[in-house]
Parts: C-alpha cells; structure tokens; sequence
C-alpha cells in the first residue's frame, strides 16, 4: 500500500452522520482523528447527504479546516479535482456510501471496523494513535 507523503497524498473523505462523532446519529470516528489525517498531510474532507453549507458549518463549528465537502454522489469529482492523489478512502456507514465509493473507483472502510483502525490508527496512511 502507498503512504501519503507531501509529494503523494491521499483523500480521505468522511461520511457525517453514523460515522462522525458529531453526527446524527453519532459514529465512532472523532474529531481528533480526522485532524490526525490532515496532520499526515491528507486531503481530507466530507462527503453526506447533508447540505455542503450545512458540512462546512459543522466543521467549523470543530475547528476543523477540511479541504473539500460535497455529496457523497459526486465523489467521483474528487478524482478530477485532486489529481496528484495516489489513494482514495471514503469513510461510511451504509450501503449507499459503499455503492458511491466503489462507484467512484474510493477504496471503502465502513465504521463498524472503526474500533480496529481508531485504536491502532492508520499506519498504512501516517496516522499514529
């Protein structure tokens, strides 16, 4: 597997509700781990159902600075968008987000493994826990 670096990084973009603590319902995956990824010099940002305002603001409202949000439908756009990208991760809870990630040609991890990656953190992708 690849490791992001600076000169390779990767997207990493996150469902909001049931997989974000924050969400509603909340997931497991906290704030903190998605500063991790931004730390590792990921590309990180959501994609939900909800309003892209909507994401911008609760991001926000977490000190959060995210570098894209969008509908987890247009994920494919992300491809275009972020070119230099060698790997792409949707996070999510449900059989819509892996239909849209596969779709898009994302790498998809559903949150029920969160306890297994959050408590190890993502090694493969830089994120230390």
């Amino acid at each position: 597997m690849h490791q992001g670096t600076a000169a390779s990084p990767m997207l990493i973009s996150f469902d909001i509700d049931g997989t974000m603590a924050f969400g509603e319902p909340p997931g497991p995956v906290p704030v903190s781990f998605v500063q991790a990824a931004i730390d590792a010099g990921h590309i990180v940002g959501s994609a939900s159902d909800r309003t892209t305002a909507g994401q911008r603001r609760l991001w926000a409202v977490h000190a959060t600075a995210v570098r894209f949000t969008g509908h987890k439908h247009h994920l494919g756009i992300l491809r275009e968008r972020f070119p230099a990208v060698v790997r792409f991760i949707h996070v999510g809870d449900t059989e819509v987000d892996q239909r849209y990630a596969v779709k898009a040609e994302f790498e998809f991890w559903h949150v029920d493994d969160a306890p297994a990656f959050l408590g190890r953190g993502w090694p493969d992708l830089g994120i230390a826990r």
